[in-house]
């Protein structure tokens, strides 16, 4: 009996040490948690703002086409000459953006300094003069890049 005795308290410190671990854990995993959550609010932003600048651009290439359209038509039937497709006509090209996105820190190889030889080589290959583009930047080490390149 004194033997079953002592594995019975065993089994009991060994539960008390599987508790102990799954606490831990489960502490671990809440942090990760909350970690993850303000980054997924960061991102919020981010997609709304992203979603906001699509939504002007094109509201602003579907008032140019309601005015044309209103100048060249009588009855007022914008319906019909107003269409997605109209946005993807090929127009000529007057000036170029650049949306160069880098990372904020470090840990990611030569990414940074390889997207930004390649954007500057585009530039440098497509355009003569500094007013033929734009460059915006999307992380820290791209923005000070366009600080410094400007």
């Amino acid at each position: 009996m004194a033997e079953s005795l002592m594995d019975i308290k065993r089994k009991i410190a060994s539960t008390k040490k599987t508790g102990q671990i799954t606490q831990a854990m489960q502490m671990v995993s809440g942090a990760k948690l909350s970690q993850i959550e303000k980054r997924a609010k960061k991102y919020q932003i981010y997609s709304d703002k992203v979603r906001q600048i699509v939504t002007h651009l094109a509201a602003g290439q579907l008032l140019e086409l309601a005015n044309a359209a209103e100048s060249d038509t009588d009855s007022g039937d914008k319906s019909q000459v107003i269409s997605v497709a109209s946005l993807l006509q090929k127009r000529p090209v007057k000036k170029t953006g650049y949306l160069v996105i880098t990372s904020d820190r470090g840990l990611v190889g030569s990414y940074n300094s390889t997207v930004l030889k390649a954007m500057m080589q585009m530039i440098k290959d497509d355009h003569e003069s500094p007013d033929d583009y734009v460059m915006m930047a999307i992380g820290g080490v791209g923005a000070d890049f366009s600080r410094r390149a400007a």
